[in-house]
């Protein structure tokens, strides 16, 4: 009796089915990307489309049998959606801090501006009107006043007529808490007779004198004042005229940025 050939099992019946996945896979992916890329109205048409045809065969796309929304408001476009709220939020923060930062600034510069005026409608009514300057740097606002204005030559005793402007210009200062620094400054002709060995010397103690007078009587924060002594060593003329050694001898009062705390 003859024998029956045995069949042999065809074990790559599964790459068939393996493919018809990867197919449909491929085919909805294509029509995913195409959803999230045409314009309202062609995506309106194809989602109608779709609807119909996959409902006519007793399928459902999304949302059991919701199909397709016709709105628009797919997947895709919803994340593309929340995605772009996102971007605009973070560009208003961005926005919004920008300005925040740059209304900080404005309104530091308008305050020293604000001091600028008040000290000098209390210098116009007095005898300082020609014997104070305003500058504007990188610190903040500088005012420089005439030596001789504050002290008798070679002293580092404040005029009692200056004392009491100084009491007014504390009262402007006194409005804001940004750091002041008092700097002495001297000329570079030598100290013959006298308290001091030195124009150092001279150019520290008027400006500690200074800030002590500030704290103590005109009760300015101590934590915002600090003295400091530069003796001839930072001319702002030549020491070689009278004129520019009298514009040498000077108190600078700076009241610095809030952003700076020391002198540069």
């Amino acid at each position: 009796m003859k024998r029956k050939k045995e069949k042999k099992n065809n074990s790559d019946r599964w790459l068939l089915t393996y493919s018809d996945l990867i197919t449909l896979l491929m085919i909805l992916f294509v029509i995913l990307y195409a959803l999230s890329n045409v314009d309202q109205s062609k995506y309106d048409a194809l989602s109608k489309s779709l609807n119909k045809a996959l409902l006519n065969s007793g399928e459902s796309v999304l949302n059991g049998n919701k199909g397709i929304p016709d709105g628009g408001d797919g997947i895709l476009n919803g994340q593309k959606d929340q995605s772009m709220q996102q971007n605009q939020t973070e560009q208003q923060t961005g926005t919004s801090r920008s300005g925040s930062s740059s209304s900080s600034e404005i309104t530091n510069e308008q305050q020293l501006t604000q001091v600028e005026n008040s000290i000098t409608d209390i210098a116009n009514n007095s005898n300082l009107k020609n014997s104070i300057y305003f500058s504007m740097d990188g610190r903040g606002l500088e005012i420089s006043f005439a030596d001789d204005v504050f002290f008798d030559s070679g002293k580092a005793d404040i005029k009692d007529n200056m004392k009491t402007i100084l009491d007014k210009i504390a009262v402007v200062l006194n409005q804001f808490d940004n750091t002041i620094a008092i700097e002495g400054h001297t000329d570079n002709q030598p100290i013959i007779k006298g308290d001091f060995a030195s124009n150092w010397q001279l150019s520290s103690m008027r400006a500690s004198n200074v800030v002590q007078y500030l704290s103590e009587t005109d009760h300015l924060t101590p934590e915002r004042l600090y003295s400091v002594g530069y003796g001839q060593y930072r001319p702002e003329a030549t020491n070689d005229t009278p004129e520019g050694r009298a514009r040498n001898r000077r108190v600078n009062m700076v009241i610095l940025y809030k952003d700076n705390t020391l002198a540069q």
